[in-house]
């Protein structure tokens, strides 16, 4: 089968372009799944070291903020998210790195899972793309 070339870059722009769309869809799905679930898990952190909690959309808020920080400041950030953690939820620093521990050992295995889920998925929609 002869392919004129305008069909063949047609034909990869498209496929890049599905890729690029799932893609994002797939990383706001994961960002938004981590930011509710950490502000669950975040529940836990302060259930463990009796931290002041005024609801979901505070450790919302605390959640937030904390991934905000840790995205741009990865080693700093980690030490600012601690003190924010102490100051927002009346902890000492000790108790807020337990409670930050508490919060980010669930959010981690929850979001490998569904990283590995995602990924599957673009994996899959890829291959689907590919070989059609």
């Amino acid at each position: 089968m002869i392919y004129q070339f305008d069909d063949i870059f047609y034909y990869m722009v498209s496929e890049i372009i599905i890729i690029i769309v799932v893609s994002l869809v797939l990383s706001l799905i994961l960002f938004l799944t981590q930011l509710l679930v950490g502000a669950v898990t975040f529940k836990w952190g302060l259930e463990a070291v009796d931290g002041r909690d005024e609801g979901f959309s505070s450790r919302l808020g605390t959640v937030f903020v904390i991934m905000l920080i840790n995205s741009f400041l990865p080693i700093i950030g980690l030490f600012l998210g601690w003190k924010y953690i102490s100051t927002r939820h009346d902890l000492n620093y000790g108790e807020s790195i337990l409670a930050y521990i508490v919060y980010n050992l669930p959010l981690a295995i929850i979001t490998f899972v569904i990283t590995l889920v995602t990924s599957g998925i673009v994996f899959g929609i890829m291959a689907l793309i590919m070989f059609m």
